[in-house]
């Protein structure tokens, strides 16, 4: 069993570090986040994938009725989620798998992901750990680039159309209020105040 879990360590490692070593952009959600704040995290995630800044009631009723039957699916016994909790496997590594997790590669990776004051803290006390700032660390590819590296950012900033160019998705994204509108003619306008 302990060799299974140190080569788990080391490809979740490499796993990691290839992830957060490639020049596109990423988002980084806790487990952690996730069991304690899902409508926060979930909200977080679909501002990622849809690139937009502010959440429209579209998206929170969906999130929140999903949240909601969860609930009653747990309530009704079908489902029962692990009962460990965070950090509570710890007590069961022996000292050389404790001792893989203190490798200085690894604590630097942890740092990255977040997780930087929580290699400083007993594992009793991860269950008191605060969530993520915005309940995610957005990594972009200019963050990875060397200095003075050339950087190709898609999807972000102005499209590279004119104003009555726009693709249907972010006619869609305007339309659902979840994105803001830069176009001054009147239907936009008034899209827009709804």
């Amino acid at each position: 069993w302990e060799e299974f879990v140190l080569k788990e360590i080391r490809v979740w490692k490499k796993f990691h570090l290839y992830w957060l070593n490639q020049d596109i952009p990423l988002l980084l959600i806790r487990y952690e986040d996730l069991i304690r704040r899902p409508d926060r995290v979930m909200e977080r995630v679909i501002q990622f994938v849809l690139e937009i800044q502010r959440m429209g009631s579209f998206f929170g009723e969906r999130i929140d009725r999903c949240i909601r039957e969860q609930e009653e699916i747990e309530r009704l016994g079908s489902y029962k989620p692990r009962s460990g909790g965070i950090g509570k496997a710890f007590s069961k590594y022996s000292a050389e798998i404790l001792k893989e997790l203190q490798d200085l590669e690894f604590i630097m990776l942890m740092e990255r992901l977040g997780y930087g004051s929580l290699m400083r803290t007993p594992w009793e006390k991860w269950a008191e750990m605060s969530p993520l700032k915005d309940h995610g660390i957005e990594y972009l590819p200019s963050t990875s680039a060397p200095e003075g590296g050339n950087i190709v950012v898609l999807n972000k900033g102005e499209l590279a159309r004119g104003p009555k160019e726009q693709t249907n998705w972010r006619k869609i994204k305007v339309e659902l209020g979840i994105v803001e509108n830069k176009c001054s003619c009147e239907r936009c306008k008034s899209m827009s105040k709804r």
